[in-house]
């Protein structure tokens, strides 16, 4: 059976604007928030502080809509001001056999992130900002929530949920059967069929796994620190068939790549005879030859 690991959560870089402590007054926030959002906000508001993860946590008003006012949030602390940005998935729903919207059943086109953030609140205690943002009209009554924790490098999206007033409380994100349905789509083969050959590496492996070192890509994940590997594995004999995947890329288009490896036994070791790739994509095909849309 092959190995399954857990879906990833998006953490998305947010650079540290260098700014001494008294830069932080309400033309200089302002200014930060035109630059990282720019011709997304009118007005100029001052902006709401509250304490936050060791700083202060200046949510500047960008606009108001018809149900939330969107607003910019700039962390300062240890003398910077950081912007801050937040991933979201582009959640799709398909329809049920009665015409209602599957709730139960997303799918995803990509990630997204902007600065701009609906409604929110802020725990100083654990580092989280929760983002709720109304369902838009037509669709129920009722939220989608956001929650967002922190880190050195900036906000880590942990969880997707929509919430129905006085009905289901339904997580979205992550998504929780993607990766294991592609791996069960792909399967394991002794041939290359429908992989684009890839030239083949020279050295001997002392264990068949060894390989995913060398095909793992350097390419950033969502999200630093978490495994992103699912490989398969099936022997006959002197002969081991292997289908790789990395996946999780910080990518808005390709999500990854899946490799089929064909070995045999040389040795005390493991030479590759035959190695294909497919790039894996967020959205249109899942896996294709060719480049991602």
């Amino acid at each position: 059976m092959p190995a399954r690991i857990a879906p990833f959560a998006f953490a998305l870089l947010a650079t540290a604007t260098a700014a001494p402590l008294w830069a932080a007054d309400d033309a200089a926030l302002l200014a930060l928030r035109n630059a990282v959002a720019p011709g997304a906000c009118s007005g100029e508001e001052p902006a709401r502080t509250q304490p936050f993860s060791g700083g202060t946590l200046h949510a500047l008003p960008c606009r108001t809509t018809a149900h939330d006012t969107l607003s910019v949030l700039v962390l300062e602390r240890d003398g910077t001001l950081q912007p801050l940005f937040f991933a979201n998935p582009e959640l799709q729903f398909d329809y049920t056999a009665d015409g209602a919207l599957d709730w139960q059943a997303p799918g995803y086109g990509g990630i997204s992130a902007s600065p701009v953030v609906s409604s929110f609140t802020a725990d100083d205690t654990t580092g989280q900002i929760t983002i709720s943002e109304r369902l838009a009209p037509g669709l129920g009554e009722g939220h989608f929530t956001y929650t967002h924790a922190l880190e050195d490098w900036g906000m880590t999206l942990h969880s997707v949920a929509i919430g129905f007033d006085g009905g289901d409380h339904i997580p979205l994100w992550p998504p929780t059967a993607t990766e294991p349905a592609l791996m069960e789509e792909l399967g394991l083969a002794h041939t290359l069929d429908g992989f684009t050959p890839e030239p083949l590496p020279t050295q001997t492996f002392a264990r068949p796994a060894d390989v995913a070192a060398l095909l793992a890509s350097d390419f950033p994940s969502m999200e630093e620190g978490r495994p992103r590997l699912e490989i398969a594995m099936e022997q006959q004999g002197e002969r081991i068939a292997m289908t790789l995947l990395d996946h999780g890329w910080a990518d808005d288009s390709q999500r990854g790549k899946a490799w089929r490896v064909l070995m045999e036994r040389d040795g005390d070791g493991w030479r590759v005879t035959g190695l294909g790739s497919l790039n894996i994509c967020w959205r249109g095909q899942r896996v294709t030859s060719g480049l991602c849309a």
